[in-house]
């Protein structure tokens, strides 16, 4: 199981003690207590906001029954992405995966190995380009071990879990593989006894030693072992196979299939658009330029999910950046934007990820968190921005309702600009344009009827997700592991150098290098959001440790973008005073090169120095962004019908 809900998954991990959730009582307040006897914890009351704020934090993970374990370290091991598999491991899993999602997206829910299902495999073998397609029963065993072993596509690797041998039942690998075989062959399909399945297994093996040395010859099981093998099973796929769905389910007084309701995160679109506006920095107040935004929208609500700003042309790492923001709840908004009403409860991993063509969603790194993560992506077809309706409708709202009423605007058409330099006005910050798109999505756009629900989007999410509860990974660390950048470094002495000059250093770091060797290579998985910590990879276990920054309050809330400015200038300064700046130093003389630009003679310093002028800059964006934020009345927004007209023209 990859996907987790506080009220379906109510074992967790809070500050290394195993923990149980209660439901919430009448007042809404969920109670954390301790989950078996050798736990020591005074039961505590808690609402599901501060469990988000922990959840972030990283104090609190979920887990499976029976996967905590007191002895472990702290801080648990992350498992690695398919990426990270060996190159016929990863074949192998995405193979078996392919089936497993095929099959289920074809409404397939047992392993009865009918005509209909074998044809159906047969269609996927044909474009998975497979000679050997998989019998339908073994394509249920990988569903099944997908869903209940916690680790998804990770899974279907050829080897087994901590383990290294790759066995189960205590026999050899190919042994297993020919028990279930028969099983699924000559027990379940062909109906026979569990001793005539034994003698097929004897004349199999038989055939395989005739090929085989002495030293490596297999050994048959016995009856009582092939019989454990069976029972094994699932009870209810077993009477299947055998009988029938018609009669499992007359013996089982249900039935497997159902209706499948229209929910929150069923499908998530995504894309980018260039805001038609032009961007100052906060820190050294030199414009940035005009920004690119990438968005996640929720199809069924139309509310907005989370949002990316980058200058540079789309990416994998913008689309990586807007799904996280996405998937996580959004805490704490109101601290840092206190002119903010209304709070964003919208967040969640989505089971269907709705994109274009873009080359940015058919990298690597997006396929294989797709896998991780439990979600698939959807590809609409060329020429066709129907497919994905509700985001390119929002993103032309956006500019058209928002950014155009923002002091900076460039306009989307050049006989709407007349006289009008947007680089003269460029004045507002990008902080102050991630605050004006916080209030404009939740304290308008979200609480504004929206024609295509007939309802706020704001309004549908909070009652339907109370029914369809948003799922989360099982902790943030396995999230930043799967929407993370990828480096190769040297552990030395003192840790791992990135970023330039930043160091990370643990013991657990130090126990790999030990291990290792001095000349160790490790891979590193990071954030440029994030530079307070990285993830480094064991080489034998294959498995994440998180590493953390050995001065994290000097970083602390900047990109690595920022800092590779204030490195910059630090080096400049450096060469020309022959001292080292401090990351203080750096930005107090930014802020200094700014004013001395405002007093110079020269016109084009000037012209730069007037652009920057803070107390203008200030006064200018406040007209401007509380002018933009008076919304449009709703006759005048862009409807879909009028947008579709457009894109026909």
């Amino acid at each position: 199981m990859n996907r987790f809900t506080w009220l379906r998954n109510p074992l967790v991990k809070f500050d290394d003690k195993n923990l149980r959730l209660v439901p919430p009582n009448p007042a809404g307040k969920w109670c954390l207590i301790a989950a078996d006897e050798t736990t020591e914890f005074s039961p505590v009351e808690i609402s599901e906001g501060e469990l988000a704020v922990l959840f972030i934090e990283r104090r609190l993970s979920f887990r499976l029954p029976g996967a905590y374990d007191p002895t472990l370290l702290k801080r648990e091991r992350l498992a690695p992405t398919i990426n990270d598999l060996p190159e016929a491991q990863r074949k192998e899993a995405i193979r078996r995966n392919s089936y497993v999602k095929a099959l289920q997206d074809a409404g397939c829910k047992s392993c009865s190995p009918s005509a209909l299902i074998k044809l159906l495999i047969g269609e996927i073998a044909k474009d998975l380009g497979d000679p050997c397609p998989p019998h339908p029963i073994s394509i249920y065993r990988w569903a099944r071990r997908s869903a209940e072993s916690g680790r998804g596509v990770l899974s279907l690797r050829r080897k087994s879990w901590g383990t290294n041998t790759g066995r189960d039942h205590r026999l050899p690998e190919r042994t297993v593989e020919i028990v279930n075989l028969c099983i699924d062959t000559i027990y379940l399909e062909g109906r026979e006894s569990g001793e005539a399945t034994r003698k097929e297994i004897l004349r199999v093996i038989s055939n395989e030693n005739l090929s085989l040395p002495p030293t490596k010859q297999l050994v048959a099981p016995s009856l009582a072992t092939i019989y454990r093998m069976i029972n094994g099973r699932d009870a209810y796929e077993r009477a299947v196979a055998r009988y029938g769905e018609d009669e499992a389910n007359r013996r089982f007084r249900h039935s497997k299939a159902g209706l499948r309701a229209t929910r929150p995160n069923e499908r998530v679109e995504v894309d980018h658009t260039p805001l038609d506006l032009f961007v100052v920095d906060e820190h050294s107040h030199l414009p940035l330029g005009r920004p690119w935004i990438t968005v996640a929208i929720d199809k069924r609500s139309r509310m907005v999910l989370g949002f990316h700003i980058s200058f540079s042309p789309p990416s994998v790492e913008a689309v990586m950046h807007c799904l996280r923001h996405a998937v996580l709840p959004k805490i704490d908004l109101k601290a840092r934007y206190p002119a903010l009403k209304n709070s964003w409860l919208a967040y969640g991993l989505p089971e269907t990820l709705v994109v274009d063509n873009g080359l940015e969603f058919h990298a690597e790194a997006l396929e294989a968190a797709a896998l991780g993560l439990g979600f698939r992506i959807e590809f609409g077809g060329k020429r066709k921005p129907f497919h994905k309706g509700a985001i390119e409708r929002f993103l032309k709202t956006l500019n058209y309702n928002l950014i155009h009423k923002l002091p900076g605007t460039s306009f989307a058409k050049y006989w709407q600009r007349f006289d009008f330099d947007p680089l003269k006005n460029a004045l507002i910050t990008l902080e102050k344009l991630h605050e004006v798109i916080h209030r404009w999505i939740l304290d308008v756009y979200g609480q504004e009827v929206h024609r295509g629900i007939s309802e706020p989007p704001a309004l549908r999410w909070q009652r339907e997700s109370k029914m369809y509860a948003p799922e989360l990974p099982a902790c943030v660390d396995k999230l930043d592991i799967h929407f993370s950048q990828v480096a190769h470094r040297r552990v030395w002495h003192y840790g791992i150098q990135l970023h330039g000059d930043q160091f990370y250093q643990s013991s657990e770091l130090q126990d790999l290098r030990r291990r290792y060797g001095e000349k160790l290579e490790v891979q590193v998985r990071f954030h440029n959001a994030d530079m307070t910590q990285i993830h480094v990879q064991d080489p034998e276990s294959e498995e994440y440790i998180t590493v953390e920054n050995t001065a994290p309050d000097e970083v602390r809330g900047m990109s690595a973008t920022q800092y590779k400015w204030i490195r910059a200038y630090r080096k400049k300064m450096a060469r020309t005073e022959e001292r080292e700046l401090s990351i203080a130093e750096a930005k107090a003389e930014l802020r200094k090169l700014v004013s001395e630009l405002f007093e110079s003679k020269k016109l084009r310093d000037r012209t730069k120095g007037e652009r920057m002028k803070d107390k203008e800059t200030k006064a200018n964006e406040t007209q401007g962004i509380e002018k933009a934020l008076n919304f449009a009345p709703e006759d005048e927004l862009v409807d879909e019908m009028d947008f579709e007209t457009t894109l026909a023209v």
